[in-house]
């Protein structure tokens, strides 16, 4: 059978994804918001096994992401946006071997500054 193991994720390399926003104002300067979102991301892995079994690797793989989150305006041009995201893997990844990545997930937190032309 197939062995499942977890894997030290040592760096997320690059994402991309396309997600619907769909938000209520809570007051004239602020709107609560809900993503929903798919993206492709790409891993550096790699074990802490002794050798000949360490290796590193490059995996791709699909998410769900939803998220939440608040826009707040700051004047009639700039705004400021923080958002939690959930990221959740679509499908386990055959990695090294007999060796299967499953349920990479991850947390994270966004903040940006806009300009609105």
């Amino acid at each position: 059978g197939v062995q499942t193991c977890a894997l030290p994720i040592s760096k997320q390399k690059w994402t991309a994804g396309i997600g619907a926003i769909v938000g209520t104002e809570v007051s004239n300067d602020c709107l609560a918001f809900f993503r929903l979102g798919l993206d492709y991301n790409t891993y550096k892995l790699s074990s802490n096994a002794a050798a000949p079994n360490n290796f590193s690797k490059t995996m791709k793989s699909w998410a769900v992401v939803p998220g939440l989150g608040l826009k707040w305006k700051l004047d009639k041009d700039w705004y400021v946006t923080g958002m939690y995201e959930y990221s959740h893997q679509l499908s386990s990844k055959k990695v090294e071997g007999d060796l299967k990545a499953q349920n990479i997930n991850s947390h994270g937190l966004k903040v940006g500054v806009g300009y609105q032309f």
